[in-house]
């Protein structure tokens, strides 16, 4: 990839962060929840019930941190904790009937913003920007793990 290509892709990833930045940050006012928050509740959304080992794999937390969080969800009411029936060493993190409502406020409002996104592109267009997109962020799934200051694109002599 010639560096021209590579400047381009980061300035307009740069300000894809910032637009989304600013949309995500809209999405949890309207619920009053802080980004962190945002991010447990739609991870416990997807999966209904989970344990914070898993919550904790998934957004690549550790679990004091993320027990933090959870406990405040669980101080506004939109989260419970209950014993894990097959293990009682570990706790199930489910939403409350608060927690659902204010999930369902999120993703309605994340609904609409990415059709109005939508609705200004080529229709011809939805599909190969949708596997474009998937491609790109599987790819930068997969690399998360690599450290971030990595030298392996400088030529050494």
């Amino acid at each position: 990839m010639k560096n021209s290509q590579i400047q381009l892709v980061k300035e307009k990833v740069r300000h894809l962060e910032r637009v989304l930045a600013r949309e995500v940050l809209n999405e949890t006012e309207c619920c009053g929840v802080s980004l962190p928050q945002r991010h447990v509740l739609l991870e416990v959304w997807r999966g209904k019930e989970i344990s914070l080992v898993d919550l904790s794999a998934i957004l690549g937390l550790d679990t004091s941190t993320l027990s933090r969080t959870v406990n405040s969800l669980v101080n506004l009411g939109l989260v419970s904790r209950v014993p894990n029936p097959k293990d009682r060493r570990y706790v199930l993190i489910s939403l409350t009937e608060q927690g659902r409502a204010a999930c369902d406020l999120i993703e309605r409002s994340s609904d609409n913003f990415y059709r109005r996104v939508f609705k200004s592109l080529p229709k011809d267009r939805e599909e190969q920007i949708i596997e474009s997109l998937v491609i790109l962020v599987d790819e930068l799934g997969r690399l998360r793990e690599a450290p971030a200051c990595s030298d392996s694109g400088k030529n050494k002599t």
